[in-house]
């Protein structure tokens, strides 16, 4: 199966390749005018880029030493994103395939792979595949999304690997429990691999989305059909809009747990207040619930400044549910099995069960982009901050820095989730090129 995966993303690299690309200026001065004739609909399409990531983390304990330790890797990362649209629209075909290129000091460690190597276990097909692997480079395909989409009347069928969110959150989203993520990453929820899913949308009005979502999965990382039946996750979301009110509900079950929850978000003086809630019952646990609150502002007028705030509550964390945290170190040491995953997938983990963010955005002239994320871990007692800067250096270039630390009181008696950033920080910076 990694062998097909491997040719699959070879093939669709030269075949796009093959595709002739056009700028923007180009396509401006090709419009039909009074002499000229209108230029021919071309189907296929190529877009893409190339990134690159330098990544500084501290560790307490290293895995080969037990030492301290800052882990450099740095990551080229080639994306090719060919895409295939019938003139009308309604069939379109897409693919984005990544070649990515790591040089770093923790290769071929445990750290290594939780950090830069997909987590593939029970997905329906391999989602990446090691072309090479040594002590000190790393050559890794990946086929991040790959699908095909059709809409007729108030249709939308979708099947393939896909992004599928859910929610309203900006720093935390409890609805998104197909493919969660987690506020303090490197890469936001973009750099995700999609879901293998099918997905049915109908319409019935304009402000009103019925969504059906099948995501079918392996069981024991072994594929058969009737594991795919037995451990997929299956979803059934409604959306409308009302007045100023956007409301959804959602039920379903991901992972072996019956799911139910509710988002809702509407305008409160000029700004969006928003919240959600997801209930879930495992087979041979406890319940859990998980929700979050929020409210977002824009000032339009003279700084431009956008302020985000949230409190995110998890009744299952890892420090209050001894199943959790036995899950949770016997997958850090041994790897992930049929019990650990469906304890820890498809939900946020957290170490606690209060937090609290503050997102700051702000341009303070124009092509800059400054950010600060800061979240307090209550019962940890560690507060957290992500300052980034991002710079538009060229129309399709960007260059950007960032670093996360935190602060963490003496003699804590929870470990919190930044208790490796406590008076450390790891720091990032690159650039991305858009094609």
């Amino acid at each position: 199966m990694n062998i097909k995966l491997h040719t699959i993303c070879f093939i669709i690299f030269l075949s796009a390749l093959c595709v002739p690309l056009y700028s923007q200026e180009e396509q401006d001065q090709s419009q039909p005018t009074e002499q000229s004739q209108p230029q021919e609909y071309f189907p296929l399409s190529l877009k893409g880029y190339l990134k690159q990531l330098n990544t500084f983390i501290p560790v307490s304990q290293y895995s080969l030493t037990g030492e301290k330790k800052y882990l450099n890797a740095s990551l080229t990362r080639f994306r090719l994103t060919p895409e295939f649209m019938t003139q009308s629209g309604n069939v379109i075909i897409h693919a984005d395939c990544d070649n990515e290129l790591i040089f770093g000091n923790y290769l071929d460690t445990g750290e290594f792979s939780r950090i830069w190597e997909s987590r593939t276990y029970n997905d329906l097909y391999p989602s990446s595949h090691t072309a090479y692997s040594s002590t000190d480079f790393f050559d890794q395909l990946k086929l991040q999304r790959a699908y095909i989409k059709m809409s007729a009347g108030d249709f939308i069928f979708t099947a393939g690997r896909q992004q599928i969110r859910f929610g309203s959150g900006k720093l935390w989203n409890p609805l998104d429990a197909l493919n969660p993520v987690s506020p303090s990453a490197f890469e936001g929820a973009d750099e995700q691999k999609g879901t293998d899913a099918i997905r049915l949308e109908y319409y019935p009005e304009q402000t009103t989305e019925i969504a059906v979502i099948i995501n079918p999965k392996r069981k024991d990382d072994t594929l058969s059909r009737k594991n795919c039946m037995d451990a997929g996750n299956a979803l059934l979301r409604a959306k409308t809009t009302f007045f100023n009110i956007e409301a959804a509900v959602i039920a379903g079950r991901i992972a072996q747990r019956y799911t139910g929850g509710a988002d809702i978000s509407f305008i409160v003086f000029d700004g969006m207040l928003r919240g959600s809630t997801l209930y879930s019952r495992p087979k041979k646990e406890k319940y859990f619930i998980q929700a979050n609150c929020g409210y977002e502002y824009t000032f339009t007028v003279g700084s431009g400044l956008t302020v985000i705030a949230e409190y995110f509550y998890n009744s299952a964390s890892i420090n209050t549910r001894k199943e959790i945290l036995n899950a949770y170190v016997m997958d850090s040491m041994s790897g992930t099995n049929q019990k650990t995953y469906e304890t820890l997938s498809n939900r946020a983990l957290t170490y606690n069960r209060h937090y609290a963010g503050l997102a700051l955005s702000y341009a303070p002239v124009p092509l800059l982009q400054t950010n600060v994320l800061i979240i307090a871990d209550t019962q940890g007692r560690a507060v957290s901050a992500s300052p980034s800067i991002t710079y538009n250096l060229e129309q399709e270039l960007d260059l950007f820095i960032g670093a996360i630390s935190a602060y963490q009181k003496k003699n804590a008696e929870k470990t919190s989730d930044f208790t490796e950033y406590n008076r450390k920080a790891a720091v990032y910076a690159g650039m991305q090129w858009w094609l």
